[in-house]
């Protein structure tokens, strides 16, 4: 864990974790959790409704405004942030800190951050004027933003992932596919599901897939009732907590087929708990999913190269237990312990430069 002593100087700032969903929620809650014996922190979003969205974000300016002014312990304001809307939310409340003397941290999560700077590059640029180090989540988003800003600005911290204990796995009888994540059209999760109608004969009896995660935008129970898919998709909802767990634990690959990503926190889990992944070649994941190593990639929207990849691992389980034993070394790297020292010694530059 990161020492108190340097902890109390730093305000992280985020989505109201407790009560939300998503990769940053997670995120901070791992931060909670194995990064800070005692996070201090203040959430400047909510979900809710948009009623109750706009208050929760008024109190929150009014609430951070009053502590950086008497909290004077306070030198560094550790942002996290997602793209679009979450993005002009956490550049006011970087500006606000500049404004109180603060070194600012803007520490960005979103795989959809490159689109959005395609779209407002001015803004963008003017808001990372008022950062003093931007957290990039691997090696390739730091390449992306070395477009954009001061390569000495930017820090490569991944997001921290605890290791379960190790379960030694076998892979008989049919092979089970996990998706974990928002259930939308973005993550991909129509282009599994119509991926499996397609080839339903060849995939029945030698397969299950299990969709977790909140349904966005498929309708995913009327569409596994009308194309008669119930032997082969379970749709289980949000998971948390230990049945999240059961849900690694009885299942031996992941799916993510997405569109745009920044650094999924579903495949680190996954690769901690000892799972090949099959992903999309977007954002940060070719820098954790190494072809025929942990996993195999597939280009986003190619359902013959999704099909392909499910059948490469049903036809072949010496390779899935080759990629199992490769992902849970990979996760090693992402140990909270090895995170929260690279943090401390970020930390430690930017309090000396006070």
């Amino acid at each position: 864990m990161v020492h108190n002593q340097i902890s109390n100087q730093v305000l992280q700032v985020g989505c109201s974790y407790r009560h939300s969903r998503g990769g940053i929620a997670q995120v901070l809650s791992n931060y909670d959790n194995y990064i800070f014996d005692d996070m201090n922190f203040l959430a400047n979003s909510c979900d809710g409704t948009r009623i109750t969205k706009f208050i929760f974000l008024v109190y929150a300016f009014l609430h951070y405004s009053l502590k950086l002014a008497l909290c004077r312990s306070i030198k560094i304001v550790h942002i996290h942030t997602s793209s679009y809307f979450s993005y002009k939310r956490s550049s006011y409340f970087a500006r606000i800190a500049k404004f109180f003397n603060k070194k600012v941290i803007m520490h960005v999560h979103s795989g959809k951050f490159s689109q959005y700077y395609a779209e407002y590059p001015a803004f963008v640029e003017n808001g990372l004027k008022y950062c003093d180090k931007v957290i990039a989540l691997t090696p390739t988003w730091k390449e992306f933003f070395s477009s954009i800003i001061n390569t000495g600005k930017i820090a490569v911290v991944p997001n921290p992932v605890p290791s379960p204990p190790h379960i030694e796995r076998k892979f008989n009888g049919k092979l089970r596919f996990l998706f974990m994540g928002f259930v939308s059209r973005d993550k991909g999760a129509m282009d599994l599901l119509e991926m499996v109608v397609s080839h339903k004969g060849r995939l029945s009896k030698k397969t299950q897939f299990t969709l977790c995660g909140n349904d966005i935008d498929c309708n995913v129970g009327k569409y596994i009732r009308e194309n008669h898919l119930g032997d082969l998709v379970v749709y289980r909802g949000w998971v948390k907590g230990e049945e999240k767990q059961k849900m690694f634990d009885s299942h031996d690959v992941l799916v993510l087929p997405s569109y745009a990503e920044g650094l999924p926190m579903t495949i680190i889990e996954a690769m901690a708990n000892g799972m090949p992944v099959i992903a999309s070649n977007v954002g940060g994941i070719p820098d954790i999913v190494k072809e025929r190593v942990n996993g195999l990639l597939i280009t986003s929207g190619n359902k013959n190269e999704l099909f392909s990849a499910v059948m490469a691992y049903v036809n072949d389980r010496n390779m899935v237990a080759s990629h199992s034993a490769a992902a849970f070394e990979t996760a090693a790297a992402y140990n909270p312990d090895i995170i929260s020292s690279g943090l401390e010694n970020l930390y430690e530059e930017l309090i000396r430069q006070n």
